[in-house]
């Protein structure tokens, strides 16, 4: 869940591109589009699946 302060600031998603939901990043403008040179945040998130979870087994047969 993002906040209303920093939604609005949003400029892109960036998802797996494998689609298992693996990692999440965000970036966030920081300065005006307007700026000659626009400051951005990107905020990455990261997901380990559970060892024993059927999405490790699932990824460990790409990778063999």
């Amino acid at each position: 869940m993002i906040k209303d302060k920093w939604a609005r600031k949003i400029v892109d998603w960036i998802n797996d591109p494998r689609g298992w939901g693996r990692w999440v990043g965000i970036v966030i403008q920081t300065s005006n589009q307007s700026d000659k040179q626009p400051k951005q945040l990107i905020v990455i998130s990261v997901y380990i699946p559970c060892q024993s979870g059927k999405e490790i087994k699932e990824q460990s047969k790409h990778l063999q």
